[in-house]
């Protein structure tokens, strides 16, 4: 999996990971994320027609989608082609190919004949978006650790009079940790029920006990 750390400041600085819909995000981030992984337009100079060409035939069509793919995946960032499939209907498919920069490629499929800005704004869109969502994982993650940090909560602890969305349990047992969540199996106060919960530390809420007058 891909992971854009180096990214999260970008978001964090802008305070966006939540505010914003999808699009209005991307927007947002794009420059900066140009600074942080930049691109330039090279389009690649492989044989005849490999590069632009178009093919009736799926077969001949993906082995010279193929050869793109291999000449293209280790060139630098921005290093693009494409290439074209008609159907038997006579409708033509285009798969654009971007190198990521990574050793790896991006496609995308389009209609009429793409530009360069077409395709690497397509893999920008996809790039900032699994920032996005890693981003909250993350926020998230932290989240959970500081809970279970702060309470001195780990796999075995048993805490005693909760409450877990409105109901009342006499105990519950953490028996997992992620990232993300606990799974707690919870005890009713009569002692004859228990309950398993994925949830997050935080919604476990622990009984005060009032002090004396």
């Amino acid at each position: 999996m891909i992971t854009f750390t180096p990214a999260f400041g970008i978001i964090e600085s802008l305070n966006l990971s939540n505010t914003l819909a999808t699009d209005a995000f991307i927007d947002a981030v794009r420059p900066e994320w140009e600074k942080l992984y930049p691109s330039a337009e090279q389009l690649v100079t492989t044989t005849a027609s490999d590069l632009g060409g178009t093919y009736d035939s799926i077969t001949e069509f993906n082995a010279a989608a193929d050869r793109l793919i291999a000449n293209i995946r280790t060139m630098p960032r921005g290093t693009w082609g494409f290439i074209a499939q008609r159907m038997p209907t006579n409708d033509v498919f285009i798969d654009a190919i971007i190198s990521t920069g990574r050793g790896d490629v991006a496609i995308h499929t389009f209609t009429d004949e793409p530009s360069y800005a077409a395709i690497l704004g397509k893999l920008q869109y996809d790039e900032i978006y699994a920032a996005r969502q890693q981003y909250r994982a993350y926020i998230k993650g932290r989240e959970v650790s500081g809970v279970l940090a702060a309470n001195n909560w780990r796999v075995g602890t048993v805490i005693h009079d909760v409450k877990i969305d409105g109901t009342g349990y006499a105990s519950v047992e953490i028996t997992q940790v992620s990232d993300a969540w606990i799974v707690v199996e919870a005890t009713t106060r009569s002692g004859r029920e228990q309950h398993t919960y994925r949830i997050n530390p935080r919604d476990i809420e622990v009984h005060q006990a009032k002090a004396a007058a």
